[in-house]
This record gives C-alpha cells, structure tokens and sequence, in this order.
C-alpha cells in the first residue's frame, strides 16, 4: 500500500500504477489515492482495478 508518510513518497511513485489515463482522471485518481492512504481506508466503492493496483480492494465487480 501507498504511505503518503514516507519521507520519499512523490506523486510520481504514486501515478506509477495508474498507467494511460487523462490527466483530469489521473489527478482524480491520486487524490484518492492520497486521501484513502491518508485515512486509512482500505476499500473504495469502485471496479476501477488502478485501486487494486495501487493496494486498494475495488468493492464492486467490474
């Protein structure tokens, strides 16, 4: 999982996973990546497999 604590973390270790996405849907895709790892949470309401990619567990079936 993505620990936004580390002192190394930049957003382009955190876009790395994400592969071909615009950039409006690739800056939407890691705040949530920020504010989830921020807060702990683990799980997101989505089937968007970048979250599995990224170390997060998409709830809905693609």
């Amino acid at each position: 999982m993505i620990s936004t604590n580390d002192p190394l973390f930049s957003l382009h270790e955190l876009a790395e996973p994400i592969g071909p996405l615009s950039n409006r849907q690739m800056d939407e895709t890691i705040l949530s990546f920020c504010l989830m790892s921020e807060r702990h949470i683990r799980g997101a309401l989505t089937a968007d497999e970048h979250f599995r990619q990224a170390g997060f567990e998409p709830l809905l079936c693609p």
